[in-house]
């Protein structure tokens, strides 16, 4: 039978109509000695008598929340309605846990984050700052969330992702590896942004497109519908990549140039560029059975 670790003392306070009591360890564990002052629960099915676990300081759980295993809820965090926080995660700060939400495994949520509905974040994933994690999103391995950035609907971010600034990441999108969205960029629908890609600026990027490789979109450009954009190619100014055309190489397209169709484009284009108009003599890159091999002039080849 489990020995309990606290008992609820008669110091209480009042949130959202909720009486919270203030806990005291009765047992030594962890860094918690016998007689320390915790934060507030409302009740004792909110924080586990098992392991480690704790909420410490000013932190508040209530409602239907659990905290379990090791997980710690430090400050003036707040873990509510039906959010669970366990494993070795830890809420810090003034960041807010609620809905259906799940924190677990080595994941740090702090600042003034929040994570809600049915967002998931775990793995050695970080949320700070004030960003939102939300919808059905999941953050996991070692991707981190920060400044006002928003990542809702089915998103999935994971590997060693970053999303920062303002940018805004939803519907069933994936960003991965190394990649990195920032600035007030915009990635929605069923796009991919992988392997070592930025984008940046006021760029947005949806549909099937993917954009992956060590390539950049940024400013003001758009890729969308089946475009794909991959290895040290750049599309920026008001350049739009679109249907299935393909930016590889080192290639550039900027200022108001449209890329479109079938379009493959391994070199830099003029800013004024326009698939139906402008396609002549040029380098471009040769669709082919290997997916990892693009085929460049003159026999160059090389891999994604």
């Amino acid at each position: 039978m489990t020995t309990k670790k606290y008992v609820l003392t008669g110091v209480t306070t009042i949130v959202l109509g909720r009486k919270l009591f203030k806990i005291q360890a009765i047992r030594s564990f962890s860094d918690v000695r016998v007689g320390d002052l915790g934060g507030y629960i409302e009740k004792e099915s909110n924080l586990s008598h098992d392991n480690n676990c704790w909420v410490y300081d000013n932190a508040h759980v209530y409602d239907n929340a659990k905290v379990e295993w090791h997980a710690q809820i430090i400050q003036d965090a707040e873990v509510l309605a039906n959010a669970q926080v366990f494993g070795n995660a830890v809420v810090s700060g003034h960041a807010k846990i609620s809905g259906n939400a799940l924190v677990c495994e080595y994941a740090v949520v702090m600042g003034r984050a929040e994570v809600y509905k049915g967002a998931k974040i775990y793995g050695k994933a970080k949320v700070e700052g004030y960003a939102q994690v939300y919808g059905d999103a999941c953050v996991y391995q070692d991707s981190n969330i920060r400044g006002t950035s928003c990542v809702y609907e089915n998103a999935k971010i994971h590997g060693h992702a970053q999303i920062s600034g303002d940018a805004k990441v939803y519907g069933d999108v994936q960003v991965y590896d190394n990649a990195s969205v920032s600035g007030t960029a915009r990635i929605s629908d069923k796009a991919q942004v992988f392997r070592h890609a930025s984008i940046f600026g006021n760029a947005k990027v949806y549909g099937d497109a993917k954009i992956q490789g060590f390539s950049q979109v940024y400013d003001n450009a758009g890729v969308y519908e089946s475009a794909e954009v991959y290895d040290n190619a750049q599309v920026y100014g008001y350049a739009l990549v679109f249907g299935k055309a393909r930016v590889a190489d080192k290639a550039e397209v900027y200022g108001k140039a449209k890329v479109y169709r079938d379009d493959n484009i391994g070199t830099k284009l003029s800013p004024n560029y326009d698939t139906d108009k402008d396609n002549k003599a040029r380098p471009q890159v040769s669709t082919q059975s290997d997916p990892n091999i693009i085929t460049l002039p003159k026999g160059m080849w090389k891999k994604k």
